[in-house]
């Protein structure tokens, strides 16, 4: 019968020594790997792992990864960082990812291979990975999250988790490759298209996706960014702009700055009143009578319709 291994002390694993060996380091760093994704949040990779390391190291390691990789939590755990080691320039994620896709990712600083080299020295010399014996891949899995929780690293605590790393590590990849904020920072700063095209296909690759829809989902989008800015305009404001404009929807639609397919500008019909559907307001004499969509014939006016238009 084996001998199951003792679990390794917290200290053993930890690697917060190094910490500040890495370039940017500290709170200060917009574009270091110690940014949290949100980096508005103002709470720092390196004080996350600090208080990892005082209760699991093998936990603080993984999200050291996670944080300076864009990996995912099983992804972490299955990383055999010796492999990886063997191969420069690039970290190979094979095991724990989504849908089974292998993927590339680049390995951009020397402090980068630092931490694989500290990783490889922990890993389980059994198996290779990071998943210390004699816990299984399952139970390792409810162990990690267990150390999170009770470490406030939790949208219900401190609003940081560890899917926000990844998300920063991404918006990281996105302003090294455009040379601007990725738009969730700063939707008022525009890259030149085809850099931003080529940081699109570059996070989906490596965040492990297969489409590059998915890619907005950690930096936004510009355009998401241009709805939100965009003008509310009441119905009152819309009614006021078109009747200045003598009835001309595009006349109306610049001197409110705003899109005509944006903001539907006031029509005549059957519908209640609202900012897309509000009935004329003409001088009395002037007014189209109302037949429940039939032509009629009103007052010093022409023939109208008031069936759909």
């Amino acid at each position: 019968m084996s001998r199951r291994q003792p679990r390794p002390e917290p200290q053993q694993a930890c690697s917060c020594s190094n910490a500040s060996s890495r370039p940017g380091a500290g709170p200060d760093s917009r574009s270091s790997a110690a940014s949290v994704s949100e980096r508005g949040r103002g709470c720092q990779v390196d004080e996350v792992i600090a208080r990892l390391c005082e209760r699991d190291g093998w936990v603080a390691m993984q999200v050291e990864l996670q944080a300076t990789f864009g990996l995912r939590a099983q992804e972490s755990m299955l990383l055999r960082p010796l492999q990886c080691l063997r191969v420069s320039g690039h970290l190979h994620v094979t095991d724990g990812t989504k849908g089974g896709r292998p993927r590339v990712v680049p390995i951009d600083a020397e402090w980068q291979y630092d931490l694989l080299i500290l990783a490889a020295r922990l890993a389980n010399p059994r198996t290779g990975s990071m998943i210390p014996d004699p816990w299984s891949l399952r139970k390792w899995y409810s162990r990690f999250y267990d150390v999170l929780l009770k470490e406030g690293i939790t949208h219900g605590a401190r609003g940081v988790t560890v899917h926000g790393l990844r998300r920063a590590y991404l918006q990281r990849m996105y302003e090294q490759v455009t040379g601007v904020p990725a738009p969730i920072e700063r939707p008022d700063h525009r890259p030149d298209p085809q850099l931003h095209r080529a940081a699109m296909q570059r996070l989906v690759e490596a965040a492990g996706h297969s489409v590059a829809a998915k890619a907005p989902a950690y930096i936004s989008t510009f355009a998401t960014f241009d709805r939100r800015s965009r003008p509310v305009v009441s119905a009152d404001e819309a009614m006021a702009a078109v009747v200045a404009a003598d009835g001309n929807k595009s006349e109306a639609a610049k001197s409110l700055k705003i899109s005509r397919q944006a903001h539907p500008l006031p029509v005549t019909g059957n519908g209640p009143r609202s900012a897309t559907h509000i009935p004329p307001a003409a001088p009395p004499n002037q007014r189209r009578i109302i037949a429940g969509g039939e032509a009629k014939a009103g007052p010093n006016c022409d023939v109208s319709w008031d069936g759909p238009l």
